[in-house]
């Protein structure tokens, strides 16, 4: 950036997670000081010894070799007249994933840079000069206390190691592509909380239970004798013998800690986990040593729902407890096993997240993201950024390298984009996505034959996924197509660009029609493709409602659709006036899935991580379907209010603060 005389720096000799810190003397009286820093892969900033700053993982994830993000902070309160210290800690993410011999979980170990540090101090003094402290080759820096740094497997840290700041550095050049001043929200320590119980388990183990499943981290303290070592493992739920079960993991999590000469007072700096229960091995520890720490991105919350149903209450909190711990500096899909930005939320859960929170910067860096990340030939990852080197299980077809491209996933900068403007009524930040949607769905109609998306011109079959009856890929994708095209018929009218998309959106129209409907049905007739065919637009015949309206009656009220499916489900028994039948589908579904659970599970029968947010599209059912807001213009200019009250609830109400303003809903029975 213009602004900016400081050069990144890197060890002279490669260090492991290295420490680098800088002296010098301040001569006067200080009005004001500011420090603009960057640290790759993460960074934490100190002043004397003090952390400056009350954010985690800083700059945050991107696509690195197209964005990285600079912080900037006022440190005026941390600095002194006379000698200053100023030290940063560089940490690992998923840019410097090293592999490790430990065994910790590591599943995209990849290098995509060496360590580098950019920082810029500029003070004012009160008699009006200024002076201005940079990284350059004056810097020193050191080896770590943490040993170990694995984004998925843990950390380990050693106490024992003293900091010796005798080791060169060198400036290196910026090899990645633009520096952007860091506007969206950091992670932050959002609340505290204690341990409900402690045990032994049948292997001896301490067993720190927190009562509720987050994402975060923790403090330990405790004593020991120097050179002690405990080891920290963590899981959603146990095992028979009361040890923490790490299956649906997919490898070991543990963080580790060696006891220095005085008491621990220790927290990662560079991880995070997703997690229920400690298990402590190597010390005897009690529930009073640890203090657990919920870390999520810090956009405010901009509703309230009070219910006196407490059913609909809880599955409200867990769906938003779930959408809370994964909102990190990229969406993610859980925040233990892959902690990865699969995009399909980005779109499927868009309405649910910003009925929730205030995601309005949050969501342009992820839609930014999408664009950093397109190919050449225009397609976009269905992980973004897209750390995924060496990932074969689940995430990517056996022995191949490119990430699923389904369209509702990597659509998702055309999909989300649109919602986005809708919500939020950013037209420039459309008209700033534009180039990048057309070539997404240039590269879209390489896929296509006959106006169809063929199952195996995809990478991998996901259509709609965790679908109890799952109606054919090729189906599914060639909808979302059809969708697309629409949607870019919508956006070019709002921007002022040509309509180069209605007539070939009539075209996929007519092909999926003769192909996939059948007497009365579309595809294999289950609630799925009936619900996608008719909140798509596909149709508007009667039969097709009445099919999926007997199928969701005979089904006793139990959907069997999956996360692409799921909100058309809810919004076209609601617009044809069956609400009635759209909230014994919400309880039904929901009541089991949250039933003694605090965050929502990947699968509809509970399998799985405990911590996913991709089956709750159902939570904007209640803010669009029960008190009834309809957003009838741009960032709600005009909104409509439509409510309705199930018998089971006597009173609920609502507080939105719409980007136009406080919206109150109070519902009472009569």
């Amino acid at each position: 950036m213009d602004s900016l005389s400081a050069k990144w720096i890197t060890p002279k000799k490669r260090i492991n997670l290295p420490v680098f810190q800088k002296s010098f003397e301040l001569n006067s009286s200080i009005k004001k000081a500011k420090a603009q820093i960057s640290g790759l892969g993460l960074f934490e900033l100190y002043i004397n010894g003090k952390k400056v700053h009350d954010t985690y993982f800083e700059p945050g994830e991107s696509v690195y070799e197209n964005t990285v993000y600079l912080c900037e902070f006022d440190i005026t309160r941390f600095l002194v007249k006379g000698e200053n210290t100023v030290t940063v800690h560089l940490g690992n993410g998923f840019y410097h994933n090293d592999k490790n011999q430990s065994e910790r979980l590591n599943r995209t170990p990849k290098i995509l840079g060496e360590y580098m540090l950019l920082c810029q101090i500029d003070i004012t003094y009160t008699d009006g000069s200024t002076q201005t402290v940079i990284t350059d080759e004056s810097w020193l820096c050191s080896k770590s206390k943490i040993t170990e740094s694995v984004w998925l497997g843990g950390e380990a840290y050693d106490d024992r190691i003293e900091y010796d700041f005798s080791l060169p550095v060198k400036v290196i050049a910026f090899p990645f592509g633009t520096l952007k001043k860091k506007y969206f929200p950091s992670v932050k320590a959002m609340k505290t909380i204690t341990p409900v119980s402690s045990f032994k388990n049948k292997n001896g183990n301490t067993v720190i239970d927190f009562g509720q499943n987050f994402a975060g981290t923790y403090l330990f303290l405790a004593s020991a004798p120097s050179g002690t070592r405990v080891d920290f493992y963590f899981g959603e739920v146990l095992n028979e013998d009361g040890s923490v079960n790490q299956k649906d993991f997919w490898g070991k999590i543990y963080d580790t800690y060696i006891f220095g000469d005085t008491p621990a007072s220790f927290t990662p700096k560079f991880v995070y986990h997703g997690f229920r229960y400690i298990e402590v091995i190597g010390l005897e520890v009690d529930k009073t040593d640890f203090i657990g720490i919920m870390l999520h991105t810090d956009n405010k919350p901009v509703s309230e729902i009070h219910c006196d149903n407490k059913t609909v209450s809880h599955i409200h909190s867990v769906i938003t407890r779930s959408i809370e711990d994964n909102m990190q500096s990229v969406f993610t899909d859980c925040p233990h096993r892959e902690k990865l930005g699969w995009t399909e939320v980005y779109q499927l859960l868009f309405t649910t997240i910003a009925y929730n929170y205030d995601v309005k910067d949050y969501y342009k860096k992820l839609l930014f993201d999408l664009a950093d990340a397109q190919a050449e030939n225009g397609s976009i990852p269905s992980i973004v950024p897209p750390f995924t080197q060496e990932i074969k299980e689940h995430a990517l077809r056996e022995g191949s390298d490119l990430t699923p491209n389904d369209p509702s996933w990597c659509g998702s900068i055309i999909l989300a984009g649109l919602k986005y403007y809708k919500f939020y009524g950013d037209k420039d930040l459309l008209k700033s996505l534009y180039p990048y949607m057309k070539k997404y769905l240039a590269y879209l109609d390489t896929l296509s034959e006959d106006y169809l998306l063929p199952s195996e011109n995809l990478n991998r079959d996901l259509g709609d996924w965790m679908a109890k009856e799952p109606p054919s890929v090729t189906f599914v994708v060639s909808c979302v197509y059809y969708k697309l095209y629409k949607v870019m018929a919508e956006i070019a009218a709002i921007i002022n660009e040509p309509d180069l998309y209605s007539e070939t959106a009539e075209i996929i129209k007519s092909a999926v029609n003769q192909h996939f409907y059948k007497n009365g049905f579309y595809d294999n007739n289950s609630q799925s493709a009936n619900a996608l065919a008719l909140a798509y637009g596909l149709t508007d015949r009667k039969e097709v409602f009445e099919n999926l309206l007997n199928a969701v009656i005979k089904n006793d009220y139990r959907l069997t659709v999956g996360e692409v499916a799921l909100k058309p489900l809810f919004d076209v028994l609601c617009h044809n006036d069956r609400r009635d039948i759209a909230y014994k589908v919400f309880i039904n579904a929901y009541a089991p899935l949250c039933e003694n659970r605090t965050t929502l599970p990947e699968s509809w029968d509970g399998r799985y991580s405990q911590n996913h947010a991709m089956l709750g599209a159902g939570d904007t059912f209640l803010f669009e379907h029960i008190a009834g807001i309809k957003n009838e213009g741009v960032a709600f200019d005009k909104y409509s209010l439509n409510p309705y009250l199930p018998e089971d609830i006597n009173e609920l109400l609502l507080f939105f603060n719409s980007p136009c303003g406080e919206i109150k809903i109070c519902l009472k029975q009569k």
